[in-house]
């Protein structure tokens, strides 16, 4: 019988969770407590509170988060199976619906247009999306639910196959996404993500520090899809066999680099932060060109680059 054991690792770094519940900012520690307790549980460490399952306003990654965290909560407690299995299915149905990585809400309208729209949210919402399912997709050997299991390899698969086509041959990732507040937006964890499945080497902070995936909850989806390699999980990208994108996306790549686009502008009342295009030159480095909200029309490409620039 599985029961909870002891983390006798290096403890997870603290988040701003607790400060923010002592300004009075939320009644839990939000997204950046729910990542620590994710961090947690891949341990098989039970967190110390115990975090509300729903909650009215929550977006998408909060959402996934708690209902993650229960599932793979209650796996460890050997307790409500039904209900947890309930939430862990839900992740999948409602972004059926919605779309990849997006949450219908808890009063679906007929058109969709309430619906949160968090398509391939850049870091830290990246994030945040990929270690719910993936914590539910670890959990779900420890409850044995096969056909969770099958359901959360085949979206990690899906998403990774997105990401590697907006990625270089190393592994450096930039595409069109969304909750992308910083200039330029960050795709580090996503690209960490993809090297680890891909067996590619990691670079910036996790070539130097690679422990960081078990301690802090920033990279803590490199560390679960580690674990579910391990387990013998097949996360590689299929060509081709992508998730529904509610925003359609689209790549044209060249020997020079790629143009990503996304759109049109789904018909919804909530989506933050979109970058609708992302020009990148294989030979630019880290530099990549991008363009907001579907402000500025994305740059004419062929075969020789950029047409503008010639």
């Amino acid at each position: 019988m599985l029961t909870p054991r002891s983390f006798t690792g290096p403890s997870p770094s603290p988040h701003r969770a607790a400060r923010n519940m002592r300004l009075g900012k939320r009644l839990d520690g939000g997204a950046h407590e729910f990542i620590d307790q994710i961090l947690a549980l891949s341990h098989r460490q039970l967190p110390a509170r115990t975090a509300a399952v729903t909650q009215r306003g929550d977006t998408a990654n909060i959402r996934y988060m708690r209902q993650a965290i229960y599932y793979g909560r209650a796996a460890l407690e050997r307790k409500d199976e039904a209900g947890a299995r309930e939430h862990a299915t839900s992740v999948f149905s409602n972004q059926e619906l919605a779309g990849h990585m997006c949450w219908p809400g808890d009063a679906p309208d007929a058109l969709g247009y309430n619906h949160r729209i968090e398509q391939m949210a850049a870091d830290p919402h990246y994030g945040f999306h990929v270690a719910a399912v993936a914590l539910i997709t670890l959990a779900a050997g420890w409850w044995r639910h096969g056909d969770i299991r099958t359901k959360g390899e085949d979206w990690l698969r899906r998403h990774l196959e997105v990401v590697r086509s907006c990625a270089t041959a190393d592994g450096t990732a930039a595409f069109p996404c969304t909750r992308a507040r910083t200039n330029p937006p960050m795709w580090d964890v996503a690209s960490g993500v993809l090297r680890e499945v891909l067996r590619l080497p990691h670079q910036g902070p996790l070539a130097r520090k690679p422990y960081l995936p078990d301690r802090e909850g920033w990279w803590v989806p490199i560390r679960l899809v580690r674990l579910l390699a391990a387990e013998g999980a097949d996360l590689r990208p299929r060509e081709g066999e992508r998730p529904f994108l509610r925003i359609p996306l689209s790549v044209a790549r060249h020997p020079w680099g790629y143009l990503a686009t996304m759109g049109p502008i789904p018909h919804v009342g909530w989506i933050a932060h979109p970058v609708d295009w992302v020009l990148k030159r294989y030979a630019s480095g880290s530099h990549v060109e991008y363009g907001r909200s579907w402000t500025k029309a994305p740059p004419r490409v062929d075969a020789r680059g950029p047409i503008e620039s010639r």
